[in-house]
Parts: C-alpha cells; sequence; structure tokens
C-alpha cells in the first residue's frame, strides 16, 4: 500500500529495505538506530538514489496508519516524516540529516526498487572480521570490503 507495489508483485521484485546515513556517523554508532538491520554495512553506489524511496521512519508503520508516506530517494518530502517525529524533536528543515537523526534518534529508511545486484554495491564494512568464505566472495565479486 505505502509503496505503490501490487500485494500480488512476486517477492524478489518487491522493494529491498536498509538503513540510510550519509555516512558521517561511525558505524558502530549508526547501529545503535538500526539495530533491526543487522551489524554488516552495504555502501551502495550513488546511482541507486534514483531508483530508492525514503521515509523518516518505518514505512510499514507509516503507510498502514496513513501517517506518511515514502518520497523518492532525490527528493525527500515533508510528507515523509512521521508528523510525531517533527512535533517531538521541532525540526524545522529537511535539509538537517544530523538535526533530525541526532534529536529524534531514529532511522532514515531506504526502500530500494527494482532488485540489488553486486554491482550496485560500492563497499561493504563487517563487524570484527568476516568468515573466509564471504572474504573470498567479496574479492570474486571484487567487491571493497574492511571490518569496523
Amino acid at each position: 500500500k505505502g509503496q505503490g507495489v501490487p500485494m500480488d508483485t512476486p517477492a524478489d521484485q518487491r522493494p529491498m529495505y536498509g538503513y540510510m546515513s550519509n555516512g558521517k556517523v561511525p558505524p558502530e554508532q549508526e547501529t545503535v538506530h538500526s539495530a533491526g538491520y543487522g551489524t554488516i554495512v552495504v555502501k551502495m553506489k550513488p546511482d541507486v538514489r534514483k531508483r530508492a524511496t525514503m521515509s523518516m521512519g518505518d514505512s510499514w508503520q507509516g503507510s498502514s496508519n496513513d501517517a506518511f508516506a515514502t518520497s523518492p530517494g532525490e527528493e525527500m518530502s515533508h510528507n515523509s516524516i512521521t508528523p510525531t517525529g517533527l512535533l517531538n524533536v521541532g525540526v524545522d528543515s529537511l535539509d538537517s540529516y544530523e538535526n533530525f537523526n541526532n534529536k529524534y534518534q531514529a532511522y532514515i529508511e531506504a526502500q530500494v526498487h527494482g532488485g540489488i545486484a553486486p554491482t550496485d554495491i560500492e563497499s561493504v564494512q563487517f563487524k570484527g572480521e568476516p568468515p573466509e568464505a564471504v572474504r573470498r566472495k567479496m574479492e570474486q565479486l571484487k567487491i571493497p570490503w574492511s571490518s569496523y
């Protein structure tokens, strides 16, 4: 309903959900807000934003109670912010990610449409050293990775 995706859309064609970051906050701090997404940080290439939508808060919750909807990834709108989030923190503008994230202590959710391929990934960060099989796969796919 909130994504404009018909209910009978096959699973592999549905949006992939993740946590949006501006990249300035260290992963170990970001995961405080994004714990539901896990501890692996996947940085997507910039052009993926063209086929993504975003919401400041949980998109399912926002669309379920008609409180807010998602916005195109390149055109965030006030319609994509939970109203209580704005009222509680006094955010006046969408210009400041830090203002929203630091005061609201919530996450910005990204929904990538059209699937995600290894060629869409810019880099991956793992909490600790990943298993040997994962390291080999990252090298095979030519995806840069690191540990934090």
